[in-house]
C-alpha cells in the first residue's frame, strides 16, 4: 500500500510539480544552541516515518533560516535548497512522512554544524512528538557530504539515505577540484575574479562583485566573445576540471556555478580549518580532450599554487573523507553537466564502497536533461519526480529487500 501511495503522489508531483492535496499540518519552529532554528513538519495522518533534510551551502550573505520556508529566501531564492525541495517535501507531507530540517548553525560550508544539528533533530523530533518508526535521510550538495558522514558513522539511527548532487567522495576531493577550477580560471581570465585560490577580499558579494565581471566576457556583443569562449571551452577541458557541458550557456552557467562556491565559500573554509584544506604545488595539469592552441607547459610554469596546512588537511578529513562502510541503503543523484559539484564525487564514492564490500547498499543515477527543451542542466538542477522517484525506490528497497536500478551517463 506504502509504495502504491508513493507512485500516486509521484504521478501528481510529475503532472502538477505539487501533490493534490495539502494535508492538515502541525508545524513548529524551535532553536538549538547558538542561532540554529529547525522546523518540525507533522501530518494529521502521520504514517510514524520521519524524513530528515540535509541542506547545501547558504550564501554567507543570507540570514539563518529554515529550509523551505518564506525565511529563507534571501536573493532571489532559498539559498541552499533547490527549488525541487519544496514541492517534494509536499508530496512526502501528503503521503503521510513527517520532515524536519536545520538551518545548521552557520551559513555557508558548515559540514561540522551541519552533521551535528541534523543528527540532533531525530532526537528533538522524538521528544516533542513520538520517536519515528523509521528514519530517512535525504539532502542536496553539502547536504550530501553530512548525509554520507551520518550514514556511516551512525548507521544505526537511520533507514535509508538519498544523496543529490552530492559531495559523497569527500571533502578532499571537493576543495583539490574547486582549487583546481579556480586557479586555472585565473590563469585563463586574469584579474578578472576577485582574490584568488586560497584569499578573498573582505565583503565580497557574488552579484555584486563576481558576476559583473565575468558574465560580460561571455556575451556575443563583447568584441572578444570568441577568444573568451575558446578559452572558456578549454578550462572546461582541463583533466582536473572535466565540465562535461552540451550547450555554451550550460558552460557559462557551470562556470559561474564553480565561482560562486569558490569566491563565497573560501573564507568560511580558511576559519573553519584554520588554514587552507588542500594542497596544489605538485598538481600536473593535463587535458582531457584536444585543445592545440593551450600551452600546457607555460600553465603548468605559471599557474597559482597553494600548499596546504597540516592541521587544515586533518580538518578535510575528519568533515569528511568517507570510508564507504555503509550500513545502510542509498541512493545518490547527479546531473553530468554539474561544475560546482562535479560528478566525479560519484565515482570517488564508488571506488571507496566497493573497497569496503558494501557495494550492495549502494545505486547512482546521472541526469542529463535535454537542452533542446529544457533549461540548462547545472549544480542540483533535477526535477521533483526525479527526486521522489528516488525516494519512492529507496523505501521499497528497504521494504522488500529488491535492489533498485541505477544508471550512469559518461
Amino acid at each position: 500500500m506504502r509504495k502504491l501511495a508513493l507512485l500516486v503522489c509521484l504521478a501528481a508531483v510529475t503532472l502538477a510539480a505539487v501533490p493534490a492535496r495539502t494535508p492538515a499540518l502541525e508545524y513548529e519552529e524551535g532553536s538549538i544552541g547558538p542561532g540554529t532554528v529547525y522546523g518540525l513538519w507533522v501530518p494529521d495522518a502521520w504514517n510514524g516515518d520521519l524524513v530528515l533534510y540535509a541542506h547545501g551551502f547558504r550564501n554567507p550573505n543570507c540570514p539563518l533560516a529554515v529550509p523551505t520556508t518564506p525565511a529563507a529566501i534571501c536573493l532571489g531564492g532559498d539559498s541552499g535548497t533547490p527549488q525541487a525541495v519544496r514541492p517534494v517535501r509536499d508530496a512526502l507531507l501528503a503521503m503521510g512522512y513527517a520532515f524536519a530540517a536545520s538551518s545548521y548553525s552557520d551559513t555557508a560550508l558548515a559540514l561540522k554544524e551541519g552533521t551535528e544539528q541534523t543528527f540532533q533533530l531525530k532526537k528533538i523530533f522524538g521528544a516533542r512528538f513520538a520517536p519515528p518508526r523509521r528514519t530517512w535521510l535525504w539532502g542536496h550538495s553539502m547536504g550530501g557530504a553530512i548525509l554520507v558522514k551520518l550514514a556511516e558513522q551512525h548507521a544505526g539511527e537511520f533507514d535509508g539515505a538519498v544523496a543529490a548532487c552530492g559531495m559523497i567522495g569527500g571533502s578532499p576531493t571537493q576543495f583539490r577540484y574547486v582549487a583546481d577550477a579556480r586557479a586555472v580560471f585565473d590563469w585563463l581570465f586574469p584579474g578578472v575574479v576577485p582574490g584568488g585560490v586560497a584569499s578573498m577580499p573582505a565583503g565580497l558579494t557574488f552579484y555584486g562583485d563576481v558576476v559583473p565581471k565575468v558574465l560580460p566576457l561571455f556575451q556575443p556583443s563583447n568584441p572578444d566573445f570568441q577568444t573568451n569562449a575558446a578559452k572558456l571551452v578549454a578550462w572546461a577541458s582541463i583533466a582536473q576540471i572535466q565540465y562535461r557541458f552540451r550547450t555554451f550557456p550550460e558552460l557559462v552557467k557551470g562556470a559561474l556555478e564553480l565561482l560562486y562556491f569558490q569566491t563565497l565559500g573560501t573564507p568560511g573554509v580558511l576559519a573553519a580549518a584554520h588554514g587552507f584544506p588542500t594542497d596544489t604545488r605538485d598538481v600536473a595539469y593535463a587535458l582531457a580532450a584536444p585543445v592545440p592552441w593551450l600551452d600546457l607547459a607555460a600553465l603548468n610554469a605559471s599557474v597559482e599554487r597553494v600548499a596546504a596546512d597540516p592541521e587544515s588537511l586533518a580538518y578535510a578529513e575528519q568533515w569528511y573523507d568517507p570510508s564507504g562502510a555503509l550500513a545502510i541503503p542509498m541512493i545518490t543523484l547527479h546531473t553530468v553537466a554539474d561544475a560546482a559539484v562535479p560528478p566525479v564525487h560519484e565515482d570517488v564514492y564508488l571506488a571507496k564502497v566497493k573497497a569496503a564490500g558494501r557495494e550492495h547498499l549502494l545505486v547512482q543515477r546521472e541526469f542529463a536533461h535535454d537542452p533542446a527543451t529544457e533549461p540548462p542542466d547545472g549544480h542540483c538542477t533535477f526535477k521533483p519526480a526525479e527526486e521522489l522517484s528516488a525516494f519512492s525506490d529507496l523505501v521499497q528497497w528497504v521494504e522488500t529487500g529488491t535492489r533498485p536500478a541505477g544508471w550512469k551517463l559518461r
